[in-house]
């Protein structure tokens, strides 16, 4: 049931504007960011700064900061998003593990919105970039799903989806569950061998 929680807003997310989503995704070995969708309207929102070549791929759980693509690519600052101001308690993290796409983000406690330099509304952003060798502990992040808002009643959200490594209990009783199906189906066969 909790896969389906976390994969729900993914299938939604397909066929949506005017939604950024984010998925904070926990491999055994690192955790990957990936950033994908569009914003249709920038309406309630105020443009703070531009910062041309000064992007950086990193994440602040503490005050749900957090940006995703690669390094050094400029980006604009827009204040008037609501939402969670925190994710954790963990501090500020770079990475350039594996980066690719514009810098987008999210700055939760200062109420700001990252978006590319010059971004046109409705163009698709697909932003990616891996913690190599960290853990959401690590990073002092929690999992769960997280949503931001702007533009009273324009649409466009942004919704963070921080996915935890499955335990491994899930394997087992993955196992089980295919070992049960491999029993019965056996039972059936030689019920049927014995019929014939």
């Amino acid at each position: 049931m909790k896969l389906l929680r976390y994969l729900a807003p993914l299938i939604l997310a397909a066929n949506l504007n005017g939604m950024m989503l984010f998925t904070l995704q926990e491999t055994p070995t690192d955790v990957i960011f990936t950033a994908t969708g569009s914003i249709d309207s920038l309406t309630g929102l105020t443009h703070v700064s531009d910062n041309p070549g000064a992007g950086l791929s990193g994440i602040r759980g503490l005050d749900a900061v957090f940006a995703v693509g690669t390094s050094g690519t400029g980006y604009s600052v827009y204040s008037g998003v609501s939402g969670p101001i925190s994710l954790g308690t963990g501090g500020l993290i770079f990475s350039n593990d594996s980066a690719s796409g514009s810098i987008v983000g999210i700055q939760g406690a200062n109420t700001f919105l990252i978006l590319p330099v010059g971004y046109i509304t409705t163009t698709p952003l697909n932003s990616t970039f891996t913690f190599t060798g960290y853990s959401l502990a690590t990073l002092g992040v929690n999992s769960g799903t997280y949503e931001w808002n702007w533009g009273g009643g324009s649409g466009d959200s942004a919704t963070l989806n921080v996915i935890p490594v499955p335990e491994p209990s899930v394997y087992i009783a993955l196992a089980g569950f295919a070992g049960l199906g491999l029993l019965v189906w056996r039972r059936r066969s030689r019920a049927y061998q014995s019929a014939a």
